[in-house]
């Protein structure tokens, strides 16, 4: 004998498709919390490469903007590069 089911049709249909969306769901969840892990890495790498040429203090300084303004289009590293090439020089 078959057993009859009181749900309808209607009823079978959401629950496949809340299941599907649920597993979709947890899915793009891990796709983007790995995403946002590499990134915050990659930041806060950045930030202790940047740490070795400049600490907060420094980026943050009046000399640096005056600094930035005398280097022109060249970069204020290289700008520092010549002048120190200059002054042995000299």
């Amino acid at each position: 004998m078959a057993i009859r089911s009181s749900a309808g049709s209607g009823v079978v249909v959401s629950l496949v498709v809340f299941v599907l969306l649920t597993i979709l769901l947890l899915a793009g969840s891990i796709v983007l919390w790995g995403d946002f892990k590499e990134a915050r890495d990659s930041g806060i790498q950045r930030e202790k490469d940047l740490e070795k040429y400049a600490t907060k203090a420094d980026r943050g300084s009046d000399w640096l903007a005056s600094l930035k303004n005398a280097s022109g289009r060249d970069s204020i590293l290289n700008f520092l590069h010549k002048q120190n090439q200059e002054l042995r020089r000299f």
